[in-house]
């Protein structure tokens, strides 16, 4: 009698499956950062000067960097995984909380813009500490493997 095995597929390794989204989540962080880095250097010149904020250029530029972090918000949100190990689930869900905090990031800067409403600038401010922080932290864990 002969008895045979069927051979199972490998399962990827927890390196493998955070490999694979630190890949996907690559773009989404540089929009993210660029968008950051932008919105600060433009609210920057904005407390230097505060009439700035009624220049036409000055918006057009927030709008699109609010665009980038926007964007870079929608992706994180996609992000899926198939992966057996609940760490690689646990960054993702961090990874859609992040894209869920830079959607709110622009929603507060707009109202703040719109309604002169300086208590939005304050939670956009915080909001992009708290996605600088996390996106510092979600890159360690990365780095562990």
């Amino acid at each position: 009698m002969i008895i045979l095995f069927k051979k199972e597929k490998p399962k990827n390794t927890i390196a493998d499956d955070m490999n694979k989204i630190r890949t996907v989540a690559l773009k989404p962080t540089n929009n993210a950062a660029e968008g950051m880095s932008s919105i600060g250097e433009l609210f920057s010149r904005a407390g230097e000067n505060p009439i700035m904020i009624y220049n036409e250029d000055w918006t057009l530029q927030v709008a699109a960097s609010l665009l980038l972090l926007e964007s870079a918000g929608k992706e994180y949100k996609n992000i899926q995984t198939n992966s057996d190990h609940q760490e690689v689930h646990d960054v993702v869900n961090r990874l859609h909380a992040m894209g869920d905090d830079l959607i709110m990031i622009k929603s507060h800067v707009v109202e703040a813009i719109d309604y002169n409403d300086p208590q939005k600038i304050n939670q956009a401010s915080e909001l992009i500490l708290k996605t600088g922080q996390e996106a510092t932290s979600l890159t360690q864990v990365f780095n562990n493997y």
